[in-house]
């Protein structure tokens, strides 16, 4: 799988009992990501610890940063790597509202 979106995400939940392979994910949209986030929350309720392989894609890896995925992942799985290598961060510009970062409600 090359994308994680709401068109791809019944793949990745039809695999809860394995490990969470998203090494070769080149695109991640916010459903999926908040996907994850509740696939991880529903296992951790019964005790249960994922992995989560991340992508290779360092693009989508400062894509996952900035929006802050990472902070929230952390509760759920067990990040391989688990302190993803990322040579620059994607700047937040407090003049716009285009992106909204993962939120906890």
């Amino acid at each position: 799988m090359s994308q994680l979106t709401e068109d791809t995400f019944d793949q990745i939940f039809n695999e809860l009992y394995s490990d969470i392979d998203l090494k070769d994910v080149s695109f991640i949209d916010p459903f999926g990501m908040l996907g994850l986030l509740e696939i991880g929350e529903l296992h951790k309720s019964k005790g249960i610890f994922k992995n989560l392989l991340l992508p290779q894609s360092e693009e989508v890896l400062k894509y996952l940063d900035r929006m802050d995925f990472f902070k929230f992942a952390v509760q759920y799985f067990n990040l391989e790597p688990s302190e993803p290598k990322i040579s620059g961060k994607y700047r937040r510009n407090p003049h716009s509202d285009v992106l909204l970062e993962i939120t906890s409600i």
